[in-house]
């Protein structure tokens, strides 16, 4: 089987630096990452997504789409989007095409099950990027209130990684956006234990996301890491990619906050 490849991960995982270093180092790789198109409900722009294309039609347009067997509806931020999964199925017969696309962290895991795939022979190769990994978590596990320890310094890394993007972008933030980002990491360790066991391979490296593992050049932590990414595109068998169990958050999932899981009148649209 053929295989597509989603990545995934919490907000100031590393994503867009992944991304910028496969561009940076693998230009012969990007360039054959083949674009997929995307009906949204949104005026196209509002959700940049690497690898992807997007037409706006309406709530009703959708909901049509995506009740046909070659399509697959999903939700980004609580809008409604849908995709040709006959896309998919042309670019992995394609020997000069890579196919790839960054996608929520739910979509992942469904597209791994989607009975169309399966049917057109198309396996998906789902990594989900992590801000640390297992040894480290399980590190903090095992301390006098670990859980709280583990939640607050993934939400540390991830909130240095976001605001770092977006200065960078944007130049100096205002105490409200700084607030705005600061606020959504701190669901970064339950969208964790809510989706990373259900994806094939977890990439980590220690420390997160630094910028100076990216920039001015690549730390042997970031070049490993991207090597193991650049090997899963191409269909190889990556040398340090995770999997992680269900049973390395044995007792924590009951804690999930009810707000992480999706509507299911909106998500199985």
């Amino acid at each position: 089987m053929v295989a597509f490849s989603v990545l995934a991960g919490p907000a100031g995982a590393g994503k867009t630096k992944l991304i910028e270093a496969l561009h940076k180092y693998h230009p012969r790789t990007t360039s054959m990452v083949r674009h997929l198109d995307i009906w949204t409900c949104v005026p196209p722009g509002i959700f940049p997504l690497e690898g992807a294309r997007f037409t706006h039609a309406s709530r009703e347009q959708i909901d049509a789409m995506a009740r046909k067997k070659h399509m697959a509806g999903f939700l980004n931020q609580g809008f409604k989007q849908v995709m040709d999964l006959r896309q998919v199925v042309a670019i992995i017969k394609d020997p000069q095409a890579v196919g790839f696309m960054p996608v929520s962290n739910r979509l992942g895991s469904r597209l791994s099950r989607h009975p169309f795939l399966k049917e057109n022979g198309v396996s998906v190769s789902t990594i989900f990027l992590s801000p640390l990994p297992a040894v480290e978590i399980r590190s903090f596990l095992k301390q006098q209130n670990g859980m709280d320890r583990l939640r607050a310094n993934i939400a540390g890394l991830t909130f240095d990684t976001l605001t770092a993007n977006v200065r960078e972008e944007e130049g100096d933030l205002s105490s409200e956006a700084i607030n705005y980002i600061r606020s959504g990491t701190l669901n970064a360790f339950w969208m964790m234990i809510r989706y990373a066991c259900d994806y094939k391979y977890v990439l980590a490296k220690s420390g997160g996301a630094a910028i100076a593992d990216w920039e001015p050049q690549l730390s042997e932590s970031a070049k490993s890491l991207l090597d193991d990414f650049v090997v899963i595109l191409q269909g190889g068998k990556p040398a340090h990619a995770e999997k992680w169990r269900k049973s390395m958050f044995s007792g924590y999932g009951s804690q999930v906050p009810e707000d992480l899981f999706e509507p299911l009148e909106d998500s199985e649209f």
